[in-house]
């Protein structure tokens, strides 16, 4: 059974484990709901449905949504990026969830690097190198 089951960019799964891991650190900023897993305990999953929303997205520097509404070249403004929260959607684009680097590497570290995949989306680093298609699979 894995820590974090979903890679569905809208909608977060995580183990009840991995759920309990996170707590302190995301559930100021979303909330956790049961997800039914059909022959599961009901307590084995949940969806993590993240409250911010930000005003973020460098537009005349990102490509233009894709007809699923998939961005793949976002650029963020620096300072309108929501840092201390875990993840964040856009105002204009609410159905993706980006997660803040903080946040998947506590994923990871938890679930286990051969569970998540980290796909960097934008940095301000002069040589970090986003993903080609960092929300397609």
């Amino acid at each position: 059974m894995s820590d974090y089951p979903s890679g569905h960019t809208a909608a977060p799964v995580l183990s009840r484990k991995l759920a309990d891991e996170t707590r302190a650190a995301f559930q100021p900023f979303g909330t956790y709901i049961p997800v039914h897993v059909p022959d599961g305990r009901p307590d084995d999953f949940v969806a993590y449905i993240p409250d911010g929303v930000a005003d973020c997205l460098d537009h005349k520097a990102s490509s233009a949504p894709a007809a699923t509404g998939e961005i793949e070249r976002a650029v963020f403004v620096p300072d309108r990026i929501p840092c201390d929260a875990p993840c964040f959607r856009l105002t204009d684009n609410k159905t993706f969830v980006y997660w803040n680097g903080w946040a998947a590497r506590l994923i990871q570290s938890f679930a286990g690097p051969d569970n998540v995949e980290l796909r960097l989306v934008w940095s301000t680093g002069a040589t970090a190198e986003s993903h080609p298609r960092p929300m397609g699979f």
